[in-house]
């Protein structure tokens, strides 16, 4: 897509220049003088053209603001289409979310949003939280009711925060089946390693079995 930009629009920018760089060497003494004419004449006339230059470029702007305008709007457009990701205007909860769920996660090893308090865990929260017990790890459990927006800073499916949702060493490492998956694997328990947590192979192995 090519954007066109009126010449006058160019001209008027120009002229608008002309017009400051002469008001500001308006109230300099000049060199040389004309015979005849006063030093404070030639300040006032500086002056005059001055502003008569200033006066042209703006009416040159006011009739090209609509075409500037549309350019520019072409431009953001371009832009846009070419990177969305960047260009997109996510709601301001969703970003204070996002960014709530990331200091949490990263002041923590081991983090697990819950949908609820630790007190009224449901059935795939203490699912969990009997397989970290048996790992000897302690997560930081985060109950994502207690915050109107922190549910749209967590990985979406179908527009509703997957939880519980584990996050490790600030990291999002997955949803409850993914956890259960990495359990067998023993993905999960290099994931603890990597993070610092030490996990006896002992206990890792009887949960594969399980």
């Amino acid at each position: 897509m090519i954007i066109e930009v009126p010449i006058a629009a160019i001209v008027g920018v120009l002229v608008a220049i002309i017009g400051l760089i002469l008001i500001f060497r308006s109230d300099k003494k000049p060199l040389h003088p004309p015979l005849g004419m006063e030093e404070t004449s030639i300040q006032k006339f500086q002056a005059n053209i001055a502003r008569n230059t200033m006066m042209s470029g703006a009416r040159f702007l006011g009739h090209s603001a609509p075409h500037l305008n549309r350019g520019i709007a072409q431009t953001r457009a371009i832009a846009a289409t070419l990177n969305p990701e960047q260009h997109a205007r996510p709601t301001s909860a969703k970003v204070s979310a996002e960014r709530l769920v990331r200091g949490i996660a990263f002041r923590n090893k081991v983090t697990l949003f819950m949908s609820g308090p630790i007190d009224q865990v449901t059935e795939n929260d203490q699912i969990l939280l009997d397989i970290f017990d048996a790992l000897t790890v302690a997560p930081k459990c985060v109950d994502v009711s207690s915050d109107a927006d922190m549910h749209l800073g967590l990985p979406q499916s179908e527009g509703v925060a997957e939880l519980p949702y584990l996050y490790i060493n600030g990291i999002a490492f997955g949803n409850f089946g993914a956890i259960l998956e990495a359990v067998q694997d023993g993905s999960l328990t290099t994931a603890l390693g990597d993070a610092g947590i030490a996990i006896e192979t002992s206990a890792a192995q009887s949960l594969r079995k399980a």
